[in-house]
Parts: structure tokens; C-alpha cells; sequence
């Protein structure tokens, strides 16, 4: 699904893009209501096409634990795998 518009927030949108390519993790920061949520999912909709893959969003929101990240991004890309199996992602993401 399609995040809503973002107006005013080129700049921005530019400064990450290129932070991104420099480095193979970004982190947004801000306070709450500031649109950093926002700002990334159009950037991953930006340059989901720069992978062969394409790219899928994972929300984190929610999660309390760490043990709790791979089952969220084992459901973000509809994978099934044992709860808090960061092996089991690695695994179904090296075919």
C-alpha cells in the first residue's frame, strides 16, 4: 500500500537517499508526530526498484524484545518460520 503524500520534505527525502548510499544503515530520528515514518516508507518506495527483490517494509512498532524482530520481518515477507528465529530469515533469505 502506497503511503500518503509527502509535501515539503524533498530536501529531506535527498539527504537520507544519499545517506543510504554511503552506509548500510540509516536510523531516522525525531520526535514523535515529526514524520519520520512517513519519510521512510517513501524512501523505501523510492528505491525498492534499485533491488532485484524489490524491498518490503517491516514495522517495528509493536516489537518489545529482540527476540520478537525476525518474527516481524518473517511476517513482513510472509515467511514462515519458528518464533524469534533469526536463522530461520537468514535461511529462507539466502534462496
Amino acid at each position: 500500500m502506497a503511503p500518503p503524500p509527502i509535501t515539503g520534505r524533498e530536501f529531506d527525502l535527498t539527504s537520507v537517499g544519499t545517506l543510504m548510499e554511503a552506509s548500510p544503515l540509516v536510523t531516522i530520528t525525531g520526535a514523535g508526530g515529526s514524520g519520520k515514518t512517513l519519510l521512510a516508507r517513501h524512501l523505501e518506495r523510492q528505491r525498492a526498484a534499485r533491488h532485484r527483490h524489490g524491498s518490503v517494509w517491516v514495522e517495528l512498532r509493536d516489537v518489545v524484545a529482540d527476540g520478537d524482530v525476525p518474527a516481524a520481518t518473517a511476517s513482513a515477507l510472509d515467511l514462515t518460520i519458528g518464533r524469534g528465529s533469526a536463522n530461520g530469515v537468514s535461511a529462507a533469505l539466502r534462496n
